[in-house]
């Protein structure tokens, strides 16, 4: 008894290296798919409301009716962004390959979140948008902010962009090994 009890004192207990970034990018992952997750139940609600409520509102006006509602979404998306989505410079994707390619994968998450709000609006309400760029910003933005937060390097944060960005599509196309191709071909631009 002795022996066994002095052994496992002796004994220290080492963790992988790659422990800490793979648990990261665990949490990333699974708060990137609940943004997902969360992204489009909020569009079923929305297409929903849209459909019901605000297209019988509109019933008044014949064949018009059908135009209304896409118009309001994208006029209510574009007051959105006009107030709170300072910052924003194009499409994004094409931004978060350049943070990572650029600023270390440093994305401000407040901007990209803004941006996933009012494609909520655009889709939602009819217009014509799709899925994928909204659920790549959110996992991206996730990831980016953990990183931040936990003033991780530059290349711990481009790979959490990364985790994010996967996780995001993952969930949208129910295909989680095409979301690491994804991320690794395109959001880092590496497949090694």
């Amino acid at each position: 008894m002795r022996l066994h009890s002095s052994l496992r004192q002796r004994v220290p207990i080492h963790f992988p290296e790659m422990a800490e970034p793979m648990l990261m990018a665990a949490v990333v992952g699974f708060m990137a798919g609940l943004g997902a997750l969360l992204f489009k139940w909020l569009l079923d609600v929305i297409s929903r409301w849209v459909s019901g409520p605000i297209f019988a509102l509109f019933a008044p006006l014949g064949r018009f009716q059908g135009i209304l509602s896409p118009a309001m979404g994208g006029l209510l998306a574009g007051l959105l962004m006009y107030y709170f989505g300072h910052g924003l410079k194009g499409h994004s994707v094409p931004e978060i390959i350049e943070s990572v390619a650029l600023h270390g994968g440093r994305i401000s998450p407040q901007v990209h979140l803004t941006q996933a709000c009012a494609s909520i609006l655009t889709i939602g309400s009819g217009g014509s948008a799709g899925r994928v760029a909204p659920v790549v910003q959110i996992g991206a933005a996730v990831g980016s902010g953990l990183g931040q937060l936990l003033r991780l390097p530059n290349q711990r944060v481009r790979d959490l962009v990364a985790c994010g960005a996967a996780a995001g599509i993952a969930v949208t196309f129910n295909a989680p090994i095409a979301g690491v191709f994804f991320a690794l071909e395109v959001v880092l631009g590496e497949l090694s």
